[in-house]
């Protein structure tokens, strides 16, 4: 048994590309009446598949992230689901917000498409399917300490996997795309004080919740920094130089925000 559990996750699942395709195939029919068309965007390794769904809008793009990932060792497959969106005015602002040393570093495509993301972290259901799974997701995806999947370790449960993730993108994520649309809609998301209430993805380095804050013209915009520079320095002895930049892009904005 150990040896069969080390070569795959059990022999009654079929392998990670066959339920991947099956999701993808479900995604595409389930959302192509709001407009997500597929893409050729496409991430994987022997553990995982992400493929995408885009939305456009007037001003940007919703880029709707369908995975499928396997766990050798608890002996499971899982479908997840993560949304960004690339606001066209928001992603230029972001852009400006690094200094010239820091966009010389960027690849094309971040250069380019710079998101906002709003990862499904929330969700809840009684059924044993949805579990929190952190441990074995998060080696290949920096969200799963935010995320919520659901769980297949039987191929009976392939249908009802999809079938509930559908439903969970129609009651907690698609609800949010008119937010995701304009900077005030964002700010409403994400820059709520204290920044840890907002329903969103956001950390001490997340420079697009100060710019949306700022495009916005949120008038609590001086305690949103006041909140991520503590964060920045806290239980730090001193500051390495990604903090240091943050830092001074932080105490930027508190000086506009003065000399308005």
């Amino acid at each position: 048994d150990a040896r069969v559990r080390a070569r795959t996750v059990s022999p009654r699942l079929p392998k990670l590309e066959a339920i991947h395709t099956l999701l993808m195939e479900s995604a595409q029919e389930h959302l192509a009446p709001r407009g997500f068309v597929s893409s050729d965007e496409m991430r994987w390794s022997e553990r995982f598949r992400i493929g995408t769904l885009k939305q456009p809008f007037a001003d940007g793009e919703h880029r709707l992230s369908l995975g499928t990932y396997l766990d050798r060792k608890r002996g499971h497959h899982g479908v997840f689901a993560d949304l960004s969106s690339v606001h066209q005015h928001v992603a230029a602002a972001l852009r400006e917000a690094y200094t010239p040393a820091e966009r010389a570093a960027m690849s094309t495509y971040a250069e380019q498409f710079i998101p906002v993301r709003l990862p499904m972290h929330a969700w809840a259901g009684s059924h044993a399917l949805i579990t929190e799974v952190q441990e074995g997701i998060d080696r290949f995806d920096w969200l799963g300490h935010r995320r919520q999947v659901v769980l297949i370790s039987d191929a009976d449960e392939i249908p009802y996997a999809i079938h509930t993730l559908m439903r969970l993108l129609d009651r907690d994520l698609l609800p949010m795309l008119s937010d995701l649309e304009t900077p005030a809609g964002i700010a409403r998301l994400k820059c709520r004080t204290p920044l840890r209430s907002a329903p969103a993805n956001f950390g001490e380095h997340d420079r697009a919740i100060l710019v949306s804050a700022e495009l916005a013209k949120l008038p609590n915009l001086p305690a949103l920094c006041e909140e991520m520079l503590q964060w920045l320095q806290h239980g730090k002895p001193q500051l390495y130089l990604g903090d240091r930049l943050m830092h001074a892009f932080i105490e930027s904005v508190k000086a506009r925000t003065r000399g308005a």
